[in-house]
């Protein structure tokens, strides 16, 4: 007798997946089903429908080997043997697709059995382990060429992501990580959900939702890649293409940045880096539009944000009496000419004057809550007042905000010739009634003066 295939997976409902997502689980699990063969394994195995730890690892060996060695544990609820619906069920979870909190403690799990339980404690070493995995998941995720990333996950700059979520304690429970996940980085279960995704053949695109993308940055930033990292974890919309609108090597000119920013359809990101080396600055959710001595605009969605030399976002407070998130005034008539986030007119929260500094820049903390209390620049001998040594807003809407920004500009440009051919028509034909009005009655009057000379000589 020839030698026979592995029984192919017995018939399971897609559960929450889509039909293609589920097809590719399926495709996975019968290469699952032909290594557990291949093993030899027990009775169960035989029979074709359900696949151990040994066949498992083999087909996602470059995550289980070094980077998340619990893998199984997690997608097998801790059983011996699965069979496709385990897989599925287990996938559901790994991937996002059951209750909220659920996929943080798989991806906890995962890296280490103990890490998800509520009395356990997580230390400094714990949580850099854990933000390098969710590093290194979110590379492999976008790239097939995994060989050399796991092994340089220890390279990874995490330290300004641990000393956020410690707060200056030595650790902290399941509970305080939980609640750093969800005010400040709320997509670091969503690298793992990315990481298991690509290791299924699911393409990313299919759930963005549910999904880490990694930012791509169209040009050079005062930024590491660890700080985009971060940044990127703290909201989905930062996980976008970035493309540079403005930049202090354009020229230090306020009207400038105006000029690059005004009219972008779309969220921008102020990154600010002070002569003091300080690098922070604020997101906005919502296109910027000149005040005209008029007031605030933008939405709740819109945070502040340190990066070096320490890691905060400071997330809107939701009062309701302060919703006075992005403030932009080019013309300075009665008030202040510069860009500001949070507070109120003359006292910000953060202001950048239109001189960058020249005048002054700062940072005010009492008495403002429009957002979240904390230091956008570290606190050593450092006064509210700084000067900017660079400044880069990065566009985050996609090519369809840069369409509207260049289709409102060539319609403000329009309009603009349209007014000056109406004034030069106008003034054209002001002066060639008056000239020639002139003249005909100038000839009149003449003609009258020598008639009435002729008679008289008559």
């Amino acid at each position: 007798m020839g030698n026979r295939s592995a029984k192919g997976p017995p018939d399971v409902d897609k559960g929450s997946f889509s039909s293609d997502e589920f097809a590719r689980l399926k495709k996975v699990f019968q290469v699952m089903l032909v290594r557990e063969k291949e093993h030899g394994a027990g009775s169960a195995a035989k029979a074709g429908n359900v696949v151990g730890k040994q066949a498992f690892e083999d087909v996602f060996i470059t995550v289980t080997r070094r980077l998340l060695p619990n893998l199984f544990r997690v997608v097998s609820d801790a059983k011996d043997m699965i069979d496709l619906t385990n897989f599925r069920d287990g996938m559901a979870t790994c991937c996002g697709r059951s209750r909220s909190d659920a996929q943080l403690l798989a991806f906890l799990c995962a890296c280490d059995s103990s890490w998800n339980q509520s009395d356990g404690k997580l230390n400094a070493d714990s949580l850099a382990t854990i933000f390098r995995s969710a590093f290194v998941c979110s590379v492999l995720a976008e790239t097939s060429k995994a060989d050399g990333i796991v092994d340089q996950m220890n390279e990874v700059d995490v330290s300004r992501l641990v000393r956020s979520v410690l707060a200056g304690r030595k650790d902290v429970d399941l509970n305080d990580l939980r609640s750093w996940t969800a005010f400040k980085g709320r997509s670091l279960s969503r690298t793992f959900g990315s990481c298991m995704f690509a290791a299924c053949g699911m393409p990313l695109s299919s759930s963005p939702s549910l999904v880490f993308r990694w930012p791509v940055l169209r040009s050079k930033s005062l930024l590491h890649r660890d700080d985009v990292f971060s940044l990127a974890l703290a909201s989905e919309s930062l996980q976008q293409p970035w493309t540079l609108l403005f930049d202090v090597s354009h020229g230090r000119s306020f009207d400038r940045l105006c000029y690059d920013i005004l009219g972008y359809r779309g969220p921008t990101l102020v990154i600010c880096r002070d002569t003091s080396g300080n690098i922070f600055g604020g997101f906005a959710s919502t296109p910027w539009s000149d005040a005209d001595e008029k007031s605030f605009v933008g939405d709740p969605n819109s945070f502040l944000f340190q990066v070096r030399p320490n890691f905060n976002i400071m997330r809107a407070s939701g009062d309701a009496q302060e919703e006075n998130y992005l403030y932009l005034n080019r013309t300075g008539y009665t008030h202040p000419c510069g860009l500001g986030f949070g507070g109120s007119i003359g006292n910000f929260r953060l202001w950048i004057c239109a001189d960058f500094g020249t005048e002054v820049c700062r940072e005010r903390t009492r008495g403002i809550t429009t957002f979240e209390r904390g230091r956008l620049r570290s606190a050593k001998g450092s006064s509210a007042e700084f000067t900017v040594e660079s400044l880069e807003v990065w566009g985050l809407g996609g090519d369809d905000a840069l369409v509207a920004q260049c289709q409102e500009r060539d319609a403000s440009k329009r309009a603009r010739e349209k007014m000056r051919r109406v004034d030069k028509a106008r003034l054209l034909d002001d002066f060639t009634k008056e000239f020639m009005l002139g003249k005909t009655f100038g000839k009149d009057a003449g003609s009258e003066a020598s008639g009435a000379r002729k008679g008289g000589c008559g």
